[in-house]
């Protein structure tokens, strides 16, 4: 568990999250087709506790128009686990 109190599950999620946004198909978002493969809950208390953001994009060149992005208290969480190891 980490020290915000997050289950691995959680972890897991922003892990894949940093990744899916290092992804230049998606356009620095996890899109949300496959956001909805992961657990309701899990994502739902992410969304809720403010590590993740739901954005929707608009333009002519957008691919992925809906989807997540980590926000700067997920990616905090992740440096400090990243940091623990």
């Amino acid at each position: 568990m980490s020290q915000d109190g997050l289950g691995q599950e959680h972890v897991d999620l922003l892990t894949d999250m940093q990744h899916f946004s290092r992804i230049t198909l998606y356009g620095g978002i996890m899109p949300k087709e496959i956001m909805e493969e992961y657990d309701k809950k899990v994502v739902g208390l992410l969304y809720d506790g403010g590590y993740i953001f739901y954005i929707k994009l608009k333009g002519a060149g957008v691919r992925h128009k809906k989807g997540y992005v980590l926000s700067e208290k997920g990616a905090y969480v992740l440096r400090q686990v990243e940091a623990k190891r």
